[in-house]
């Protein structure tokens, strides 16, 4: 068999991410996102990867674009006061907040911050 790059690419966006504190989050819910902050990592299982983080919601403020249309561009500034949730990785591979099931509409990309709200036309 043989190795494309692409293959190897591909790879790459599946290997095993080291999550720390001051790490970016971002939590969609239908087109909408917004952006957190890893606060507090797990302890480690035997697999070597922790299962529970816990993420605090993060100040934004739109810096070019408009809410009116879909170029957004967004200042994160981490808020002390922001916002706490607790996630968890989940056997399928996804993390969701503690107590959400995957019906939620909720999605959590780990290692990207982001904001970003539909203009609603």
């Amino acid at each position: 068999m043989k190795h494309r790059e692409d293959d190897a690419e591909r790879d790459e966006c599946y290997a095993p991410m080291t999550l720390e504190v001051g790490m970016g989050v971002t939590m969609s819910i239908g087109s909408d996102c917004y952006p957190y902050t890893i606060v507090l990592v797990g302890p480690t299982r035997q697999t070597g990867s922790p299962r529970l983080i816990v993420v605090q919601s993060d100040g934004y403020c739109l810096m070019a674009g408009s809410t009116e249309s879909e170029d957004q561009r967004y200042y994160y500034q981490q808020n002390l006061s922001g916002t706490l949730e607790v996630l968890t990785l989940r056997d399928d591979g996804e993390w969701r907040k503690l107590g959400d099931g995957k019906a939620s509409g909720y999605h959590w990309k780990i290692g990207q911050r982001r904001a970003y709200r539909d203009p609603c036309r």
